[in-house]
């Protein structure tokens, strides 16, 4: 990986604000369907293409939407390794030695950002079953099922074709999409910060990658809006919503108290 010359630079960071999106989504949602109403609200979820849920945005950033923040993971990765090699090269001076050695930090540097994005990943997936295997079964206990089959998981049922209906439905789009994005959103934050830090620039290709993570978390933004508006009583999008912050507490603020976990999370 090639290594620019650092140039002393400001990164604009995304502050705290992002936090709060989420919930003023679901609130934001509810006055607006009281406000248009329950009727017309019908007739544009079975008229609009862009509202039902077979849309193409829907599908590719919702029900296929661990396969994009998987890619973003990557993407960050690119990002880590970048900064931390270019902070590294310069604190060096610059010979021939030096130079020969890039090629060694970078691989070095690499097996250490990717072991760190890799357990949080791991932990990003199991926080996210538990929850959607209680949302699920509270489905189930309060008299929901798929009209085709006997499981017990939405998922299936959507894979089958089948409607997934008749219970308590806590919000999915909003659990599982406030989840990644929070976490996206704090690593982009936490990774801008450092960059700032030690007066990192970014070559073109890095811009644009946080440019698509961006366009990705605006486009989930939208997705929800939807969501928000449309589908879902007002205690399911609440308690949706609140499930969407598990991921972010537990990776970034429970997790690390704990020593021989924080060592896991640690570059």
């Amino acid at each position: 990986m090639k290594v620019e010359t650092i140039v002393l630079a400001k990164s604009p960071v995304p502050g705290d604000w992002w936090l709060y999106v989420y919930p003023s989504l679901v609130f934001f949602g509810y006055i607006l369907s009281v406000l248009i109403g329950e009727d017309e609200l019908e007739r544009e979820r079975k008229e609009w293409y862009w509202i039902g849920g077979r849309n193409v945005v829907n599908h590719v950033f919702a029900y296929d939407g661990k396969y994009l923040f998987d890619g973003l993971l990557g993407l960050l990765i690119i990002l880590q390794v970048h900064a931390r090699l270019a902070h590294e090269q310069s604190l060096l001076p610059t010979n021939v030695r030096d130079q020969e050695n890039i090629g060694q930090d970078s691989k070095k540097q690499f097996g250490k950002v990717v072991r760190v994005y890799l357990v949080k990943l791991v932990f990003v997936y199991l926080i996210l079953w538990a929850c959607f295997l209680f949302i699920d079964h509270l489905f189930v206990w309060t008299g929901g099922r798929c009209d085709i089959s006997d499981t017990k998981s939405a998922e299936t049922c959507r894979s089958l074709h089948g409607k997934w209906a008749g219970g308590f439905d806590i919000s999915g789009h909003f659990c599982f999409i406030t989840n990644i994005s929070l976490i996206l959103w704090q690593e982009l934050k936490l990774l801008l910060e450092n960059a700032n830090q030690h007066s990192i620039t970014w070559n073109t290709p890095c811009l644009v990658y946080q440019w698509i993570i961006l366009a990705v978390l605006l486009t989930w933004v939208n997705v929800l809006t939807i969501t928000s508006i449309y589908y879902h009583t007002f205690l399911e999008k609440v308690l949706g919503c609140l499930f969407g912050y598990s991921c972010l507490l537990i990776i970034h603020y429970t997790l690390p108290r704990i020593k021989h976990v924080n060592k896991l999370l640690m570059y």
